[in-house]
């Protein structure tokens, strides 16, 4: 098995326990570190949705909010403090009881260009001290993100995981570093764990007011405020960009599913270039705008798109909302 690319399928150990049933969430206690951000706000809801006992958001509010029907929630408990500055005695204290660990909290790969140090700091010290924390808690499984900058590919062929990562970015280099963290601590302790690195995630509910904002998100306001959108270069760098709701979907599905030490991409396995992405905006919008071009950047001619059917033939995970559909949703929540 290369470095880097963990247990799939026939390579994981399937006589490990896996958390109980279909609705296994039911009477655990789950806690989701920044569970106030974009994506941990979209997972919280959907484990509300499968009665767990209780659930701890840990948040900084650095990059997120609080959504007031979540803390509205008697099941809910939210701790405004930083992962990554807690002291192992306190960040036991906090996972005392925890059945399931999800770790999304991280600095991300905008601030590592700014701060490499503090990226190191939190996603690779921090994490290591969570996790350790964790494990000695008693709680039973990790689900921990990473991403598709663990890689470091930005050509062709589309990533899979398979592939030897070879990181370019502090951001990339910590987040490979978490896993590795991760895998050795769960192996020393006998804790279940799943790996999930994603790819560009899109959806309502992006930007809460800090932060950095996808072009996505920063286009979508333009539009909406009748200003032409902005593309950087001639527009033909590709993303893949995969809908919250069915990255959610997959997290739940990996926990419940997926054996200890598995490691699956969540992508839509479908590259979007700028130009077209802005053009379909424009589209949805009904706008007579045009884009304007700016100079290009370091993602000029660069294409980044995720294989996903390791997903699919492990836990049964599919994309289900294709890029219009989800930009719809995303422009609509925009006009609320």
């Amino acid at each position: 098995m290369q470095c880097g690319a963990y247990m799939s399928a026939m390579d994981c150990c399937r006589s490990l326990p896996i958390l109980d049933s279909v609705d296994s969430f039911q009477g655990k206690t789950c806690l989701v570190t920044g569970g106030a951000g974009f994506i941990g706000t979209h997972l919280v809801r959907a484990l509300l949705a499968h009665a767990p006992k209780r659930i701890v958001v840990l948040d900084s509010l650095k990059y997120g909010r609080v959504s007031q029907d979540i803390i509205a929630d008697s099941r809910v408990t939210f701790l405004q403090k930083d992962f990554s500055s807690e002291s192992s005695e306190s960040l036991r204290s906090m996972l005392a009881g925890v059945d399931v660990l999800f770790h999304l909290a991280a600095e991300k790969h905008n601030q590592s260009i700014d701060d490499p140090m503090l990226v190191y700091s939190v996603n690779i010290l921090g994490t290591s001290r969570l996790f350790e924390a964790a494990c000695a808690s008693g709680v039973r499984r990790i689900v921990f993100t990473s991403s598709l900058y663990a890689y470091g590919t930005m050509q062709p062929p589309a990533m899979q995981e398979s592939d030897t990562p070879c990181p370019r970015t502090p951001y990339g280099i910590s987040k490979l570093a978490g896993e590795h963290i991760l895998a050795a601590c769960c192996k020393t302790h006998g804790v279940e764990y799943a790996i999930l690195r994603l790819f560009f995630v899109y959806g309502p509910g992006q930007f809460p007011g800090m932060g950095y904002k996808s072009v996505i998100v920063k286009n979508a306001e333009r539009i909406r405020n009748n200003e032409p959108p902005v593309i950087v270069g001639d527009g033909t760098q590709a993303l893949d960009y995969v809908y919250v709701s069915d990255v959610v979907d997959g997290i739940l599905k990996v926990c419940l599913l997926a054996p200890s030490g598995t490691l699956l991409n969540l992508s839509s396995g479908v590259p979007t270039t700028i130009l077209s992405l802005t053009r379909l905006m424009l589209d949805i919008a009904q706008s007579p705008l045009k884009p304007v071009f700016v100079a290009p950047d370091w993602t000029s001619g660069t294409s980044r798109t995720g294989r996903n059917e390791e997903a699919g033939r492990i836990v049964g995970w599919k994309v289900t909302t294709d890029i219009e559909t989800g930009l719809r949703h995303v422009y609509q929540s925009l006009l609320v």
